[in-house]
């Protein structure tokens, strides 16, 4: 009888550790930037419900033709855009759970690039005006600003500019344009004589 109960109590916790099993994993989280430049690397974290999921067991499908394998991996857009980069929780050959996030990509902005600036006239008495022009290349980014520093301790915030001279002198006018990615400068000489 004795025998019969402890056969029957192993029957019963050997049912019952056959009946509990683990829940499946499945794709927590992932951590992913919202913007990359081109170029930049950007690092992707998918977490998963079961830290013992290998990481070779997720893997990324980037949305440019490129895929990688690993819960941490890192991608290089090549290509301004927008996309839809997806996680997939792999067993064998069968996706069990994705998520997605979107990343946009976008090109490195220049600054404004000076051709030239020139003074008209290059050479006055004092007192006179003198105009300051800049030429930005046909290809550059617009500036959202310029300014104007005459030499002379005054300045400008737009161009075309113009000025007078009080001493005479020789004056180094410097020309700035900026934007959000940089700024250039360009330079020319101004002579002043006395006036009549």
């Amino acid at each position: 009888m004795l025998y019969r109960s402890f056969l029957a109590l192993g029957f019963a916790l050997g049912l019952a550790s056959c009946l509990t099993t683990r829940a499946p994993a499945m794709l927590a989280s992932l951590e992913c930037p919202a913007e990359l430049l081109i170029g930049e690397q950007g690092r992707f974290v998918a977490s998963t419900t079961d830290d013992g999921i290998p990481a070779p067991d997720v893997q990324w499908i980037w949305g440019d033709t490129e895929t990688s394998t690993g819960a941490d991996a890192s991608h290089v857009f090549r290509t301004p855009g927008t996309y839809s980069v997806t996680a997939e929780l792999r067993r064998g050959e069968n996706a069990v759970d994705t998520e997605t996030c979107v990343v946009t990509a976008v090109e490195l902005g220049h600054g404004p690039v000076f051709t030239a600036c020139q003074a008209q006239p290059s050479t006055a008495a004092s007192g006179e005006p003198v105009s300051l022009m800049g030429s930005l290349h046909p290809n550059s980014p617009e500036a959202d600003a310029f300014g104007v520093d005459w030499g002379d301790g005054n300045t400008d915030a737009s161009l075309p500019a113009t000025h007078r001279y009080s001493e005479p002198g020789t004056y180094t006018v410097t020309v700035t344009a900026r934007n959000a990615y940089g700024i250039d400068f360009c330079s020319t000489d101004v002579t002043i004589t006395e006036s009549d």
